[in-house]
């Protein structure tokens, strides 16, 4: 698992879009924060490969195309049942 997220957070960094992709179903559906709903800044809800590279396009207009995401702490809560 931990793996997994450490590839994720690479390629969402260099904006590796598409390496994220083959982990998705493509009925895949992404809500962000109400934080940034709310204000207007996102969608409420972005659906498949496609909606998801537009909601990545938008976070960077929104932060800055410098913006990286960074794993502070992973913890191991054992196997899902």
């Amino acid at each position: 698992m931990w793996r997994g997220i450490r590839l994720s957070v690479e390629a969402f960094n260099r904006r590796d879009l598409d390496a994220l992709a083959p982990t998705r179903d493509p009925d895949f559906e992404f809500h962000p924060p109400r934080e940034g709903v709310e204000p207007g800044f996102f969608e409420p809800c972005y659906r498949g490969a496609a909606g998801y590279h537009r909601y990545v396009s938008e976070l960077s207009d929104v932060w800055g195309a410098d913006m990286r995401v960074e794993s502070v702490e992973l913890i191991d809560m054992g196997k899902a049942s």
